[in-house]
């Protein structure tokens, strides 16, 4: 059963669907919460995932109402990657998504 707790979510889901280079921005945000005492803040980790092994994990971040965390990563040599948005005390899933490295070139700002 899920925990109550402020919602905290992936924001950037469609800007990580094609990914050019081999950098990325995971946008986590936390909206404005209801009068509940238990929705005041949520510590969440970031975990990433390939080939179903656990590669990388975030520091904690402490969420609070109206928030918006950036956290920047490296797909590490992999072609696509699934985040999985934690709560870091109950460790409840709170949100996931899949990365994919597009096959573009990174233009370094050139057009």
């Amino acid at each position: 059963a899920a925990t109550s707790g402020l919602g905290v979510y992936i924001d950037n889901k469609k800007e990580l669907k094609e990914v050019i280079g081999d950098l990325f921005v995971i946008r986590i945000e936390a909206p404005l919460a209801p009068t509940d005492v238990f929705s005041r803040e949520r510590k969440v980790q970031i975990k990433l995932f390939a080939e179903h092994l656990e590669y990388l994990c975030s520091d904690i971040i402490t969420m609070n109402p109206n928030s918006i965390v950036e956290k920047e990563f490296s797909f590490q040599h992999k072609n696509e990657v699934s985040v999985v948005l934690i709560d870091a005390l109950t460790k409840e899933q709170l949100d996931t998504t899949i990365i994919k490295k597009s096959g573009a070139r990174d233009l370094g700002g050139l057009l």
